[in-house]
């Protein structure tokens, strides 16, 4: 099992049981840019040591780590890898959305996700349901049948359903106030700034924000448009363009600190 977490081991294990076509490694989960970073090519390699049957194709994102080998040019087609990894990968912006979290809960610590999709919520809702459900019992039954590490420590796999709202809904709420955001509406905000690369902001507004003061709420709205038509979206994934991603996280940190000295009354 080497160094891997056990995220990183069922993801593999359920790939070499085909309980699912590929995972996507993503060096991004540990702060690094490219495949080459230290955590990134340890992590590999104890994932080709411990599972060598598994192939690896690199891809903008990082690794999918499969039975079988893919060009690089179709996995950067949506369709192509989310008939991959099982999950729709176009993350939609105009209908109510769900997060669905396939979760383990083994015999000792926290229940924790091992995968992670969003959906919208319009005609695919009962498949993608279904999809869930289906994806949960098979991991479970994998998990608990075929010898593994975890055989007998994990206790139940489970899906958690969240619901989100797009971007525009919450533009129209700062806009058109008409009172408090609920402790699920504060947490997507909170999504949408740590989208941006705004850590302190995120923080800020979460647990001091004045919503009652209009001018804020207006520079809020206006951050959050950008959180729906990001300038350097054409340059997504940023880690494909490690030279030029220190210096745009530069200019966030520094319109970050611009944000909250105004924020705070700090700017004459």
């Amino acid at each position: 099992m080497m160094n891997l977490t056990p995220e990183e081991y069922i993801n593999c294990f359920i790939v070499q049981n085909n309980v699912r076509h590929g995972y996507l490694f993503q060096p991004i989960d540990y702060n690094e840019t490219t495949i080459d970073g230290i955590v990134s090519k340890k992590k590999l390699s104890d994932i080709q040591t411990t599972f060598p049957e598994l192939k690896m194709t690199e891809c903008t994102q990082g690794v999918v780590i499969s039975h079988h080998t893919y060009s690089p040019n179709d996995l950067d087609n949506e369709e192509f890898m989310a008939n991959i990894l099982g999950y729709p990968c176009t993350i939609p912006d105009k209908e109510l959305r769900c997060t669905y979290d396939i979760c383990i809960t083994l015999d000792s610590g926290p229940t924790f996700p091992i995968i992670t999709f969003i959906s919208e919520q319009v005609e695919q809702k009962s498949q993608i349901d279904e999809y869930s459900y289906s994806l949960a019992m098979r991991i479970e039954h994998a998990l608990k049948q075929i010898p593994n590490p975890y055989k007998d420590r994990v206790q139940h796999v489970s899906v958690s359903k969240t619901y989100n709202c797009p971007t525009d809904y919450y533009i129209g709420r700062l806009v058109n106030w008409r009172g408090p955001f609920s402790e699920n509406d504060k947490c997507e905000i909170d999504n949408f700034l740590y989208n941006i690369g705004f850590d302190r902001l995120k923080n800020y507004v979460y647990d001091k924000f004045d919503y009652t003061n209009p001018v804020h709420r207006g520079m809020l709205a206006a951050i959050l448009t950008y959180s729906k038509y990001p300038t350097i979206e054409p340059f997504f994934p940023l880690q494909t363009h490690p030279k030029q991603r220190p210096l745009v996280e530069k200019q966030i940190e520094s319109w970050e600190t611009l944000l909250l000295d105004v924020f705070n009354g700090r700017i004459e």
